[in-house]
């Protein structure tokens, strides 16, 4: 039997989806807009080349210094989402060939001035596999005992190598260990355009010790908390995803949750990322600002990231909303706000960790 890597039916993994849409961007929008009127014109007449998928594989094939043709099919299917989606403009097939004589015009860059450092602005084209491998890495479990001596955890964010985001609670709950362990999800790589992951599968934690910890004293001061490390043992710092901004939620938002709420039987801390909506984006609270979503949250979330599909960050989880005279009813899961978050961050003179999404080019 024929290994499976070589069916042209095989599915493309994410580094490869990326790399080939980034390449459909550059070339269908470097050759200039195709008009069907001036096909068999010469350039002196004002002709322009047809920009065709058969056009789009035969560049591909010169980047690689190989044939592409196994990858026809998947190349044909993406080109095709991108052209539903509006990434790519359909214009028209001038040699009548079914699909690989189809046309496409990229009107423009479709990334904000805040996201371009990285690959996040295609979230809505490839989908929550893309958020997952771009925050998965960056979600870090925050470990310790509690005030019982039991072994506790929350959840934190890597706002760059050196500082992690999470909830005021989680830090002052619990007795923090001298170390914590990074994830095991496999990260981006991001480098000239080009896209790698590191592995298939998991990585191997490396470990990060525990410098300080900022929040603020004042009670009434929204559940933030920013915790500073340094490199561990093995000499790496932590990994924030290239282009990673932050938004207030809104009505339609989809989102992920990124935690490590405690497993039965699992021997270590293991990322869970459960999807959602946001069912309420502004409810006043005693706790303050905050908004609701669906997302099922248990304890070991608090402190995670909450991404929404367009692989901006919404919030951070805070504590759940409960009726505590009645056991029989689901609580209402509760977050913090993109404009509280960032604010106490620059109550911590912390601000410029954070990236605001501001919707300029």
């Amino acid at each position: 039997m024929a290994d499976l890597g070589t069916l042209p039916d095989s599915p493309r993994d994410l580094g490869w989806s990326l790399r080939v849409a980034i390449h459909a961007m550059d070339f269908f929008a470097m050759k200039g807009t195709f008009d069907p009127k001036c096909v068999g014109k010469s350039a002196s007449e004002g002709g322009l080349s047809p920009l065709m998928v058969s056009n789009f594989l035969d560049h591909l094939s010169s980047l690689h210094g190989e044939t592409v043709w196994d990858d026809t099919r998947h190349v044909i299917r993406l080109i095709g989402k991108m052209a539903t989606e509006g990434w790519l403009e359909y214009q028209g097939n001038p040699i009548n060939t079914p699909l690989m004589g189809n046309a496409y015009w990229a009107s423009g860059f479709h990334a904000t001035t805040a996201q371009s450092t990285g690959v996040l602005y295609l979230s809505s084209l490839l989908g929550p596999e893309l958020i997952i491998r771009s925050y998965g890495p960056s979600a870090i479990p925050i470990t310790g005992k509690n005030k019982l001596g039991d072994v506790a955890v929350g959840t934190g964010f890597a706002l760059d190598e050196r500082h992690i985001l999470t909830n005021a609670h989680v830090v002052e709950g619990m007795d923090l260990d001298e170390e914590f362990e990074t994830s095991a999800v496999p990260h981006l790589g991001w480098s000239d355009r080009d896209v790698e992951l590191s592995g298939r599968g998991s990585v191997k934690p490396w470990h990060v010790r525990v410098v300080d910890v900022r929040a603020s004293d004042d009670g009434e001061a929204p559940d933030v908390a920013v915790i500073e490390i340094e490199p561990g043992p093995e000499g790496h710092g932590l990994i924030a995803p290239h282009g990673a901004v932050f938004r207030d939620p809104e009505w339609a938002d989809r989102v992920l949750t990124f935690g490590y709420p405690p497993v039965p039987t699992s021997k270590t801390a293991a990322l869970v990322v459960h999807h959602g909506e946001v069912v309420n984006p502004a409810v006043p609270t005693f706790h303050g600002p905050a908004f609701l979503y669906s997302a099922v949250t248990r304890p070991g979330n608090s402190g995670g990231p909450i991404v929404a599909s367009d692989g901006r960050i919404v919030g951070i989880v805070a504590h759940d909303v409960r009726d505590e005279g009645r056991t029989d009813e689901a609580p209402y899961y509760r977050a913090i706000p993109a404009n509280v978050v960032l604010g106490e961050l620059k109550n911590l003179g912390l601000g410029h960790l954070a990236t605001v999404e501001d919707w300029k080019y």
